[in-house]
């Protein structure tokens, strides 16, 4: 108590307001985290340096700029963790994430941004001219409050000391961290996935459990982007009664289940396809049949079937032109392959999703062209228009799945999403009734990640659904 009185015997209150109003502006997109759903920690020690630099070192101009650049560290580290995604791998298909199509609405909160920022600026500068006054007064008191954070951490039983950095995804219990270690654990990772074999899951994914053994059927997977298990099982089982209706109504026999996800659609493919968990980068450089993770795909090969994989967007994300053949897939289809092949088709691109990609309807029309003939077939479809921010008005097909949606207490994004998937996966199950394809899983890669914290509380945060068909 006796440092905390020497602190503020020289500080008056309006001081004191001053020095914690600016703790707050620099931790304020921390603070946003209280309504949005971000699994980061609370507060970061780095803005720490820019008060120090603001304080005692009356820099105003370079402590806001310092600020600047935490504020983007920040903002990216939590854009792409609420989205699932690799820090570092954003960065490297950065260029492919500028076809991403800008929304008005988002425009208009980037403006907002720049105001807010501005008078943020304002608002730094004259609380700097108070604090000069009494310089070690307000050094204390910033160092006594990231004490107390720190300590309330402790007490938390999260603190850095203790974390578990590899649960950093699904975890938001952290009060307090640093910022910086989340782009030294993804470079970290980086560099070991390139040179080393990544772990094994302990059980077999769905895949390998449904269709390794099979030797005779033709079999085709389907991941579905974004499409994430709903947690109370009486809205599922009622959501999913329409696609069991048309199930039966095509003659498939069916099974529903669910599987545990760990980060994003590239963790998905190699969970499903290799029963590992890591990153695809190793398979850029690396074939799967040498390194003694075996995929499903060399194993079919071995058993007589032609491999073949589909997406609606373009290979050069994420670089699955380069590592999808690596895994033993014999032929690859993209966007591109599907606009060389249909010059003259209008309107193919989906116009509503964020990034433009094929409809995936007409991707899966064309991947049943390309595995017509006599051969065997393992087939896999990823899509893509499902993928967040989900934008587009999903038209009105089945009357009573869209009564159920209505009834959602989730925002009109999600009804339209979800809607969206389940109107995908009747016409997939309608396709595939006329097709050649006998076994058939269809699957969600990772929980649809809302920003609204109602939409993503909605979904499991560690299960996906899968549906299992088959047909005598």
């Amino acid at each position: 108590m006796s440092l905390i009185r020497r602190i503020f015997k020289k500080t008056n209150t309006r001081l004191v307001g001053n020095i914690v109003l600016l703790f707050i502006i620099i931790n304020f997109l921390s603070l946003l985290g209280l309504f949005i759903y971000i699994p980061r920690a609370i507060f970061y020690y780095e803005y720490a340096l820019v008060l120090v630099v603001l304080i005692y070192f009356n820099k105003v101009n370079f402590a806001y700029l310092l600020f600047l650049f935490f504020l983007l560290l920040d903002f990216f580290d939590a854009f792409s963790s609420v989205y699932l995604f690799n820090a570092v791998e954003l960065l490297k298909n950065f260029k492919y994430l500028l076809l991403y199509k800008i929304s008005f609405l988002q425009v208009f909160f980037g403006l907002l941004a720049v105001v807010f920022l501005t008078i943020i600026y304002i608002i730094i500068k004259k609380i700097n001219t108070r604090i000069q006054e009494n310089k070690k007064g307000s050094i204390k008191l910033i160092a006594l409050i990231y004490v107390f954070i720190f300590l309330f951490d402790l007490v938390n039983g999260s603190n850095i000391l203790i974390d578990n950095q590899g649960s950093w995804k699904l975890s938001n219990k952290n009060i307090a961290s640093f910022l910086a270690k989340n782009y030294i654990y993804f470079f970290q990772q980086i560099t070991y996935s390139k040179s080393n074999r990544i772990d094994k899951y302990s059980e077999k994914s769905p895949v390998f459990s449904y269709l390794k053994n099979d030797t005779i059927n033709n079999e085709i997977v389907i991941i579905v982007e974004s499409w994430g298990l709903i947690k109370d099982s009486l809205i599922r089982n009622k959501v999913r009664q329409i696609i069991n209706d048309k199930i039966s109504e095509n003659g498939f026999n069916y099974e529903w289940g669910k599987t545990r996800f760990n980060g994003s659609t590239n963790s998905a493919e190699l969970k499903q396809f290799l029963n590992i968990k890591g990153e695809y980068q190793y398979y850029i450089n690396h074939s799967s049949l040498g390194s003694g993770d075996t995929s499903i795909f060399n194993f079919k090969k071995t058993q007589g079937y032609h491999n073949a994989g589909f997406h609606s967007y373009t290979g050069k994300m994420f670089a699955r032109e380069s590592w999808w053949p690596n895994i033993g897939m014999q032929d690859v289809y993209f966007r591109d392959n599907y606009i060389m092949e249909h010059l003259n088709e209008p309107n193919s691109i989906q116009g509503d999703a964020p990034f433009p990609a094929i409809k995936d309807e007409l991707m899966f029309d064309y991947l049943l062209t390309k595995t017509k003939g006599p051969q065997k077939e393992f087939t896999y479809f990823l899509t893509v228009n499902s993928h967040l921010p989900f934008r587009h008005k999903t038209a009105l097909l089945y009357p009573a799945l869209t009564n159920e949606m209505n009834g959602l207490e989730i925002s009109e994004e999600a009804k339209n999403q979800l809607l969206l998937i389940y109107n995908q996966l009747a016409y997939f199950i309608e396709k595939l009734a006329k097709s050649k394809f006998k076994k058939i899983i269809i699957m969600g890669d990772h929980m649809p990640p809302f920003m609204n914290i109602k939409d993503r509380y909605f979904y499991s945060s560690k299960l996906v659904p899968y549906l299992y068909l088959s047909k005598d």
